[in-house]
């Protein structure tokens, strides 16, 4: 197997990506894309950097038009990261509270694609709208309390970020 091989099958990995058109629309680029760096034998440096925690370059503005899954999903990934760090946000000074933040920073697509799937799954159970969709499966999570608590502690982990939260 080869270098950029062995690198796009890290990065589907760390996204939890089966096809390269998956790894391709979580990265934010043309399904193309990543035939193309097998075609010319390299992977742009700043997806290998996701790969080393060195890019924080993973907060990217929304496109103009997300779907309702995507809208619903951001919100509740952004709920999830934030009550991850709600230790820090009450405890730390500035400083700590910006570390903690800049490090949790490139989970959170990851996290937002399993957001994806949580109301997904919640939708395609029942016959409802996406927002009901997800305000149950919010609240699942804030009845939850602790386990979903450490369940996404746990994603956190299986991310590659350990000590947050």
């Amino acid at each position: 197997m080869d270098e950029v091989e062995r690198i796009v099958d890290r990065l589907k990995e760390h996204f939890r990506a089966e096809k390269d058109t998956d790894l391709a629309r979580i990265l934010g680029v043309d399904k193309r894309t990543v035939s193309s760096w097998r075609a010319r034998g390299s992977v742009p440096r700043r997806y290998v950097e996701l790969l080393e925690g060195r890019n924080h370059q993973t907060i990217l503005t929304p496109p103009m038009r997300w779907g309702e899954y995507e809208e619903q999903a951001f919100n509740l990934a952004v709920f999830r990261i934030v009550r991850l760090l709600s230790g820090v946000t009450r405890t730390g000074g500035y400083g700590s509270q910006f570390d903690a933040f800049r490090k949790v920073f490139p989970a959170f697509w990851p996290f937002m694609r399993d957001a994806q799937v949580d109301i997904a799954s919640r939708h395609d159970a029942r016959d409802m709208p996406v927002q009901t969709a997800f305000a149950l499966v919010i609240h699942d999570d804030i009845e939850a309390g602790d386990a979903a608590l450490d369940r996404d502690k746990e994603r956190l982990r299986a991310y590659g970020f350990i000590g947050l939260g």
